[in-house]
């Protein structure tokens, strides 16, 4: 079963019907659905830590989707049923998924858009004076870097906590991701945006310092001989949220 609102296909043929079928009966009773337009071929999205799909995760579509009544929909997803399908996002959430006039969509029901804003709202609100509580320094990140450096025996390398908005590279670049190793100048750093998860923070120095073990290598940078090494030092074991 699909977690952490990322879309899975559903591909036991009895159960993907039967959500068809809900869907059908909702819109034939009014009822509005979240749309999101999207391109498997090249868009991609965050679902954890370091990994994507190209399906859109259950917030893309509340977020990024527009709202059409059950009827309109309805037309969508009738105008070429070979390719309806239906999605499940965990936690009892399902979505369909189908092309119309050659572009591919997916569709949630507007109430259960609702409810994941309004249990973003709330994590937002509550999480606030937690995440104040639990913000590391970029002292402290740091820090920790530099004790897994010198655990792993190379303390030559040094690490820096940047802002979005720091002097290191690319806005866009650094805004993209969680942390960076760069071979050439011995440095890993880590974005500060995650300082308020502490466990994160741990996993994403973890992550780059294997990085630095492996030294610069061509084609995938993630591949067994990475996962493996990953592994071996103690990370690759949680998951980050959405950013």
């Amino acid at each position: 079963m699909a977690s952490n609102n990322y879309a899975e296909v559903i591909t036991d043929l009895t159960e993907a019907r039967r959500i068809m079928a809900e869907f059908e009966d909702m819109a034939a009773r009014g009822c509005s659905f979240k749309v999101l337009q999207f391109n498997p071929a090249v868009d991609r999205y965050e679902i954890s830590c370091w990994r994507e799909s190209n399906f859109p995760t259950l917030p893309d579509v509340e977020e990024g989707g527009t709202t059409l009544e059950g009827a309109a929909i309805a037309a969508l997803w009738n105008s070429n049923p070979d390719t309806v399908g239906a999605v499940n996002f965990g936690n009892g959430y399902f979505g369909l998924f189908f092309e119309s006039e050659g572009q591919r969509h997916i569709a949630i029901p507007e109430q259960l858009a609702a409810l994941i804003k309004r249990k973003r709202m709330h994590e937002d609100s509550t999480g606030l004076e937690k995440d104040r509580e639990q913000l590391m320094t970029k002292q402290e990140i740091e820090a920790l870097g530099q004790a897994m450096l010198k655990d792993h025996g190379i303390s030559d390398w040094s690490v820096r906590a940047v802002c979005e908005r720091d002097d290191m590279g690319d806005e866009d670049d650094i805004a993209g991701r969680y942390g960076r190793a760069f071979h050439q100048e011995r440095l890993i750093w880590v974005n500060m945006r995650y300082a308020g998860d502490r466990t994160l923070v741990r996993e994403i120095l973890l992550h780059e310092v294997a990085h630095a073990l492996l030294g610069a290598r061509e084609g995938d940078q993630h591949g067994d001989e990475f996962q493996v090494k990953l592994r071996e030092i103690g990370g690759g074991l949680v998951e980050a949220p959405r950013k």
